[in-house]
């Protein structure tokens, strides 16, 4: 046996109280941090980004980046949108549903314009990516001005539309004050040349397009987003 065993001279390691009180510590200020910028959140009219909700904790960047990981790890829905965090909340009184749509990018603007045009509100844009799977991003548009503020985003951030990644082919989640609206939007888009999917005010009912949600099917056998109907996927490229 080592000498320093028996003389006692080496001992394992234990935690003092001062070690333990500093970690109880720290979970609580990481507590307290984290419910401050969930009432940051619950009182925002709009997006908060990173650097307000940073500036009004008094921590980095990073540190609110990491915080809203873990809080939505919890299950708190907030929303990464080009314009900042948003938590997601209920709308009562109006209405959601899923609009499939594909159009070329140069026709981007006028269909979210048209949309807030109708009193529509874009949650979100999500594209199945044959490697990737879903990839959705926050968008939360509800004025001309939302709609200025992300493409002026996209065209300074010189990167690629989600849409880019499946010829066009994407869904939108959308928030809607009622019916009539909503067809008379779809009536709009359609006008100008933008397709929508599986819409109720389609009049043939054979006339390939497929149910909300989905992507309608090419001559192929092919989804318009590079997955075959049996399943297999097609080479894609990586998302921004």
């Amino acid at each position: 046996m080592s000498p320093f065993l028996q003389t006692g001279m080496l001992k394992t390691p234990t935690t003092t109280s001062c070690e333990t009180e500093c970690e109880v510590k720290t979970v609580s200020v990481r507590n307290q941090r984290h419910q401050r910028l969930l009432l940051e959140l619950s009182r925002a009219e709009r997006p908060l980004t990173g650097g307000e909700l940073a500036a009004r904790c008094d921590v980095t960047r990073q540190v609110v980046v990491h915080d809203i990981a873990i809080i939505r790890a919890s299950g708190v829905d907030i929303v990464s949108t080009p314009r900042g965090y948003w938590l997601q909340r209920g709308n009562p009184g109006r209405n959601t549903t899923v609009l499939s749509v594909c159009h070329s990018p140069d026709l981007t603007e006028l269909e979210l314009t048209t949309l807030v045009d109708y009193g529509i509100e874009v949650v979100d844009v999500t594209v199945e990516h044959p490697l990737y799977g879903e990839l959705r991003g926050g968008l939360r548009l509800a004025s001309r001005r939302d709609v200025e503020l992300f493409l002026r985003q996209v065209k300074q951030s010189d990167v690629m539309l989600l849409s880019s990644l499946t010829d066009g082919f994407h869904l939108h989640t959308v928030v809607f004050p009622h019916k009539e609206r909503l067809n008379e939007a779809i009536a709009a888009l359609k006008q100008r040349g933008i397709q929508v999917f599986g819409s109720d005010d389609d009049d043939d009912g054979d006339s390939g397009e497929s149910t909300p949600g989905e992507y309608p099917h090419n001559s192929h056998g092919e989804d318009s987003h590079g997955k075959d109907s049996h399943g297999g996927d097609s080479l894609g490229e990586d998302p921004h």
